[in-house]
């Protein structure tokens, strides 16, 4: 397997091992230890910083990141088609969803013989 077909992991692993067998030292990487504290010779190079800018535990990596409670659109939409109106039916007022209103809309149309809206109804 060539190297430009590896997994980028792979990759940094087959380099770091050739670096080990031709510099001489064949110990193996550091172990990690909790508390950010490690043996001195912790090896600086990419995905690995140094320890005094490592996020310390239960800092995160994103501070100002989406605020609890921030709601998407779906949410957002399901809300506000979940609300009430009042309709005139028949001559009677009733209290339906914005939901059920916009469904009764489009089934009247489709009867009127709307293709489009009754295109949506069927499917």
């Amino acid at each position: 397997m060539s190297e430009t077909s590896a997994p980028r992991h792979r990759r940094r692993a087959d380099l770091e091992a050739r670096r080990r067998e031709t510099d001489g030292t064949s110990t193996p990487d550091p172990p990690e230890t909790q508390g950010g504290q490690g043996p001195e010779e912790y090896e600086v190079g990419y995905g690995r910083p140094p320890r005094h800018s490592q996020f310390k535990p239960g800092q995160s990596g994103n501070a100002k990141g989406r605020p609890k409670g921030a709601r998407d659109l779906k949410t957002e939409l399901e809300e506000e088609v979940q609300e009430m109106i009042r309709i005139t039916e028949n001559g009677v007022r009733r209290r339906v969803s914005k939901q059920r209103g916009m469904l009764k809309s489009l089934v009247a149309k489709a009867v009127r013989g709307d293709p489009r809206a009754a295109n949506l109804v069927l499917n």
